[in-house]
């Protein structure tokens, strides 16, 4: 059965020596809808003496689980237990039966389930009467209450029902709510661009969705809502413009500008709708030039260089003459000139690093792909190996000389690592080369389309070149400060002197573990500590932080405890009215610095909900 199910399987033998199989479908499945599950032996073969591809399982016989978060202005946010890339229709029901239904939940990703509802003016006026509840299809048939909205709910900044085994609604694995939505295209799955949106997301502290779609002409996966939108491709965007202006008219739009190709693509449309976005991002000062050459406005575009991981790829002595390639297989890639190369090279060993069949979604990146690999293949001076990624820069340290011969590229990432491994580069001057490669010193460049004398040249040279320290011209590129460049650009800092209010648009701060945003009020504490990341820009001496004490749990209440990157204060409670406290600094970083603020409550009978962090002032 499908390995994605908890499943008991029994089997029974019949006269005729054959086996009948009963499946415990899980809970999860149980929701009314068709679905098809398929069948298999661990080892040898078993034919199906009679096979039902697809039944349905009748509604009302099981159900999700809701959980909702909050409750405000007429939105309701929360998450439905539902399982893998399924969307679920959430409806409101009373007494009188349906009051409405939603086609609302966000499948697949790190927050699948998740969903916000904003009900109408008559929809809200039958659930503030009382007696509604939020289901899924076949709940009220099959018994299942669903989420009972108290009229009281719809007014309250903290939550009223408080969480236990029966009802947890109010529980702390509550909804997700999406900070960025990157779109990229299926093609860039398992690999480096899918990579990079994951740096930008884990370095901001952003929450997030990646969405795939098939082509670049359409979107052929469904699009969640949010504040800002991530495209992985500049083509990407212009589809989005063109398909639905009004949906991203207000949204901060940002575009990864890389591997440039305008054969089908109008300068005047292209021009004015680069200059509606947000921000574009280029992978190197080349296509920012570019692009300031065609008229797109120079305060809108940022230059941002790829990273590496120093854990991974760390520094090593060049002790042989082994050539490396790193990459997925493109006819950009040159491979008919590596192929010549390697053959005019005999006494010169190849490494070929590629991806391995199983961690990419387009299986034509992978080089078997090549027509000619086998070829390849062959010489007894080549090498092919597909590690997982973790294990690259354990296989780095087996070459000395790393090698690129693209016609285009945005970086190419790999060209950091090799130099983060002491490799001596030498590369075509596309992408981010000439940023970071200085001719002859810390490697050789070479001219796109480069002729094979011209690569046996600079190969050699590189061979002859074992002791130039590499890897400290580069040590600058990590991906720790790739993300802290896209902190700046998606959410910069907290204004100096300004207040940022915690209910409203918190630019400058990251939400971390322990809370549930209440919108207009601020961030409630549904953990005993929680955390928010600030960032700064010096110089400052000071954070002073706002809060409420929830009345009704005032007493209970000792005081807080308040980590600023692990030093410690603590503010005494003496009443239930609202609180302030004052973090000094003694120094700051110059630039951009990151404060990690974590509150504790200090109490002998801690309950969820019973401080409200209201805003921050960093002066």
């Amino acid at each position: 059965m499908s390995d994605k199910l908890d499943r008991t399987i029994k089997g029974d033998e019949v006269q005729d020596g054959s086996y009948t199989f009963r499946m415990e479908i899980p809970q999860a499945f149980r929701d009314g809808q068709t679905h098809t599950f398929s069948a298999r032996a661990e080892a040898g073969e078993f034919a199906l003496k009679q096979r039902v591809e697809t039944f349905v399982i009748e509604e009302g016989v099981g159900a999700p689980q809701i959980h909702v978060a909050s409750i405000h202005e007429k939105t309701l946010i929360g998450r439905t237990s539902v399982f893998d890339d399924k969307n679920v229709t959430l409806e409101i029901w009373n007494e009188q039966g349906r009051v409405a239904d939603f086609y609302c939940t966000q499948p697949g990703g790190e927050a699948d389930g998740a969903f916000r509802i904003t009900l109408d003016d008559e929809v809200f006026e039958i659930v503030e009467r009382g007696g509604c509840s939020l289901v899924a299809i076949g709940m009220p048939e099959g018994g299942y209450p669903g989420f009972e909205i108290l009229p009281e709910m719809l007014t309250s900044a903290f939550p009223l029902v408080e969480p236990t085994e029966t009802n947890p609604q109010w529980s702390a694995s509550a909804a997700t709510i999406y900070d960025i939505v990157f779109v990229l295209n299926i093609n860039s799955k398992g690999w480096i661009l899918e990579k990079i949106c994951r740096v930008i997301a884990e370095n901001t502290g952003l929450s997030y969705r990646i969405v795939f779609t098939e082509r670049n002409s359409s979107f052929t996966n469904w699009l969640p809502n949010a504040p800002r939108y991530f495209f992985g491709h500049y083509k990407l965007y212009l589809m989005a413009r063109d398909q639905d202006p009004e949906f991203f008219a207000d949204k901060q739009c940002f575009v990864w500008f890389t591997h440039p190709v305008f054969d089908s693509v109008k300068r005047d449309g292209f021009v004015a709708k680069m200059n509606m976005a947000t921000k574009i991002v280029t992978a190197n000062l080349f296509h920012r030039r570019a692009l300031e050459f065609m008229g797109v406005e120079s305060e809108r575009i940022a230059t941002v260089l790829g990273g590496a991981d120093p854990d991974v790829f760390t520094t090593a002595p060049r002790t042989g003459r082994t050539v490396g390639v790193v990459g997925a297989y493109y006819e950009r890639k040159n491979p008919a000139l590596l192929l010549e190369l390697v053959r005019a090279m005999p006494g010169t060993n190849f490494l070929l690093i590629g991806p391995a069949r199983e961690d990419i979604e387009n299986q034509n990146l992978i080089w078997e792909a090549w027509p000619r690999f086998d070829e390849l293949l062959s010489l007894p001076n080549f090498d092919y190996v597909t590690p997982p990624y973790h294990a690259y820069g354990e296989y780095y340290h087996k070459f000395d000389v790393y090698l690129s011969l693209s016609s285009l590229e945005g970086g190419p990432i790999p060209l950091i690592e090799a130099m983060f491994c002491n490799r001596m580069p030498v590369i075509t001057r596309t992408g981010f080369a000439e940023d970071i490669v200085e001719h002859r010193r810390n490697g050789y460049l070479i001219d796109i389309e480069p002729s094979l004398v011209d690569v046996v040249k600079a190969v050699e040279w590189a061979q002859d070149h074992t002791t130039e320290d590499v890897s400290t011209t580069v040590r600058n590129y990590s991906w720790k400060q790739f993300g802290l460049e896209f902190r700046r650009l998606l959410s910069s800092s907290v204004p100096n002197g300004e207040t940022v209010d915690f209910g409203g648009e918190t630019k400058g701060v990251v939400v971390r573990e322990g809370w549930r945003v209440v919108p207009d009020s601020g961030l409630v504490l549904e953990s005993r500590r929680g955390g928010v990341t600030i960032y700064a820009e010096a110089p400052f001496s000071q954070i002073d932080i706002a809060f409420d004490i929830n009345p009704s749990f005032a007493a209970s209440i000792e005081g807080l405890r308040i980590f600023a990157n692990d030093e410690i204060s603590e503010v005494q409670i003496s009443s239930a009215a609202r609180k302030s406290a004052t973090i000094s600094f003694g120094s700051t970083d110059e630039g951009l610095n990151e404060i990690n603020l974590d509150i504790e409550a200090i109490a002998q009978d801690w309950r969820p909900n019973c401080v409200l962090f209201r805003s921050v002032t960093v002066s």
